[in-house]
């Protein structure tokens, strides 16, 4: 069976992910003055964990892996346990909007990696 339409759009999404985490590394450290609070070990490390996760999903989902699918959701499902801390702390009207985008992009992917036709597609890869 044919990769959906929405499974390599996902796949592209936590690819671009992956880039941001990148590229949001390499201007921590290149621009500006060294911030040491934010190149704490601490979010040097979890920058690397999101950066494999998105890699590997990313990779997995173009190839239809049927445990992509399952990791997909689950990390989707523990990212929104975090939306409401993001709404508390943000600044202003653009982290609102972010918070909710991030959300409906997060909804989205469990909802649609849970419909049957996507999952036979996976089982039938």
């Amino acid at each position: 069976m044919k990769r959906p339409t929405g499974v390599t759009a996902m796949a592209y999404i936590f690819l671009f992910m992956a880039y941001s985490v990148v590229n949001g590394f390499f201007m921590l450290l290149f621009e500006g003055p060294p911030k040491p609070r934010l190149l704490s070990p601490r979010l040097l490390t979890l920058s690397a964990v999101n950066l494999v996760i998105a890699v590997a999903l990313s990779v997995a989902l173009f190839k239809m892996k049927n445990w992509s699918r399952l990791a997909a959701i689950l990390v989707c499902a523990v990212s929104l346990l975090f939306i409401p801390r993001e709404v508390v702390a943000a600044h202003g009207l653009a982290d609102l909007v972010r918070a909710g985008l991030r959300t409906l992009f997060l909804v989205w992917v469990i909802c649609y990696l849970s419909q049957p036709r996507v999952k036979d597609a996976f089982r039938t890869a």
